[in-house]
C-alpha cells in the first residue's frame, strides 16, 4: 500500500501549479466553474502522476477527487473505479466561508492523506485554520489523526494577480505551516 506524506503531497502540487501558473492566472479570472474543473481535471491529474497514483477526479462518494493505486476489478467490473483503498482523499473548495463543511466531509473517510485545497487571504488563513483544528480534533476518535491519518490544507492567494499557495499539516491540537524544500 503507497502512502503519500503531507511534504510529499505538497511538493507534487506546488512543481505543478508552478507548471500551470499562467492558465491557473487565466481560469482564475473566469467563471469559477471552468476553474474548478481545470483544477480537478489537469492539475490534479498531473499531482496524481507526480505521486505515482491514479486519479478520479468526478466525485467519488461525494469527495471531488482520489488517489489511488489499484482498482478492484475482482468484485467490479474493470470499466468501473472502485479503489481497493484512497490513498489521498481530497476536497476543493473555491470559497473559504464554506469551507468547514469540506473539512467535515473528510474526516468522514478513513485515508492516509487527506487534503482540502481552498482560498483565502492571510487573514481568513488563521481563523479558518482554528475552525478546521476543532473539527479534525473533534473527529479524532482513534487519536491517529496527527500520525495515521494525516491532514493537509493549502490555500491559495489568488489576490492582485498573485499566485501564492500555504500549506498546513494537522499536528495533533492544530495546524502548522509545512514547508517543502
Amino acid at each position: 500500500m503507497r502512502q503519500i506524506s503531507p511534504k510529499e503531497f505538497t511538493a507534487a502540487f506546488l512543481a505543478v501549479v508552478e507548471e500551470e501558473r499562467s492558465d491557473i492566472a487565466v481560469r482564475w479570472a473566469g467563471p469559477r466553474a471552468d476553474y474548478t474543473r481545470f483544477m480537478r481535471t489537469v492539475v490534479l491529474t498531473k499531482v496524481g502522476e507526480r505521486l505515482g497514483l491514479k486519479t478520479y477526479c468526478s466525485d467519488y462518494y461525494t469527495l471531488d477527487a482520489i488517489f489511488y493505486e489499484d482498482k478492484d476489478v475482482e468484485h467490479f467490473p474493470a470499466d468501473h473505479t472502485y479503489a481497493k483503498y484512497v490513498a489521498v482523499a481530497l476536497e476543493h473548495e473555491n470559497v473559504v466561508t464554506t469551507s468547514c463543511t469540506e473539512m467535515n466531509k473528510l474526516q468522514l473517510f478513513n485515508a492516509p492523506l487527506k487534503v482540502l485545497i481552498t482560498y483565502a487571504p492571510g487573514s481568513d488563513m488563521e481563523n479558518s485554520l482554528a475552525k478546521y483544528a476543532k473539527i479534525v480534533r473533534n473527529a479524532d476518535c482513534f487519536g491517529d489523526i496527527a500520525t495515521l491519518r494525516r491532514q493537509v490544507v493549502l490555500f491559495g492567494d489568488m489576490s492582485q494577480n498573485a499566485q501564492i499557495w500555504r500549506s498546513f499539516v494537522y499536528e495533533g491540537e492544530g495546524f502548522v505551516p509545512l514547508t517543502v524544500a
